[in-house]
């Protein structure tokens, strides 16, 4: 009994969730760069122009890509932790997340 408590403790620790942090995304030529936590450690994640216009898409108001990001940063930030979870140490969100996201929601 007490080795299976301690095996579910090292997985559990193994285990790590980004979270979010309320600093602001930062503008950049090739998309919006923002951060997130993984306890302790800073992780900086990326959503790309183009993902930007994806959300756009249809939006008869065109949004500055910052608002747009801010408007969407909590679905962003699910998509980054999913990649994160994934493997991927500092994810870049992009268009073709939205269609796995769709496929998977």
């Amino acid at each position: 009994m007490h080795i299976q408590h301690n095996l579910a403790a090292t997985k559990q620790q193994a285990i790590h969730k980004l979270t979010a942090v309320r600093e602001p995304g930062q503008n950049f030529a090739g998309g919006i760069r923002f951060t997130m936590m993984d306890g302790p450690t800073r992780v900086i994640c990326w959503v790309t122009r183009e993902a930007l216009d994806h959300i756009n898409r249809g939006n008869a108001y065109k949004q500055d890509h910052m608002v747009c990001f801010e408007r969407h940063r909590r679905r962003l930030e699910r998509l980054a932790s999913q990649k994160y979870d994934a493997g991927e140490r500092s994810p870049i969100v992009m268009t073709f997340d939205f269609e796995t996201w769709h496929r998977s929601a």
